[in-house]
């Protein structure tokens, strides 16, 4: 019954919404992406501002090219090595590209400029799920359950689902991807909600 929930209501507006955020990226983005690929391969890229990184970040990871991001994440580091952010993409994009102990290398760097950033503990609880340290995995949760905002809710359910993964308890892992599509549902009927892109990448694994 979960399953078909997500399958038959969740992932046709999630795939319908993707689809259109593609079609609306604006063609300046485009000549962003083109003009840095032509300098990326002369070995000219030179300074760009933060702005610039998140966006090209940002289209790489829409489009799963992790091992771009990746080479673009680094140009980012070299010029802004005290932004906490890019540590944390980093991990992120490593995670995706199955480098576990490099993106935990990179979380410690994140974590020592930004202690309390919440998503360096998702981030790590993924790790630790991937290592089969479970407990510890589960004990990050726990942590980041205290003071959990709706928002916050929905990216620990996403987390514990893949934590259920991992330990192939696929029952668990389909309980709590559907309690974050609920969630998720009643934060967008008041205007809020998280990033589809996570719940779709998720529900896609």
């Amino acid at each position: 019954m979960i399953i078909v929930y997500i399958y038959t209501v969740f992932i046709p507006q999630l795939s319908y919404q993707h689809m259109e955020n593609k079609i609306k990226r604006d063609l300046a983005l485009i000549n962003l992406v083109s003009d840095f690929e032509s300098k990326f391969e002369l070995g000219e890229v030179g300074y760009l501002e933060e702005r610039v990184y998140f966006q090209l970040l940002e289209f790489y990871e829409d489009e799963y090219l992790f091992e771009k991001a990746l080479e673009v994440v680094d140009y980012a580091i070299e010029q802004f090595k005290y932004r906490s952010e890019f540590y944390i993409i980093k991990s992120r994009l490593l995670l995706n590209c199955s480098k576990t102990d490099e993106s935990l290398k990179s979380l410690s760097i994140a974590e020592s400029m930004a202690p309390f950033e919440r998503e360096i503990s998702l981030l790590k609880a993924r790790a630790m799920a991937i290592k089969k340290q479970f407990a510890t995995a589960r004990d990050i949760l726990d942590d980041l359950w205290i003071g959990a905002t709706q928002s916050d809710t929905v990216e620990i359910l996403l987390a514990e689902s893949y934590i259920h993964e991992h330990m192939k308890d696929y029952n668990e892992m389909y309980n709590a991807l559907s309690k974050a599509v609920l969630v998720d549902s009643k934060m967008r009927s008041n205007g809020k909600g998280v990033d589809q892109r996570r719940i779709i990448q998720k529900i896609r694994r």
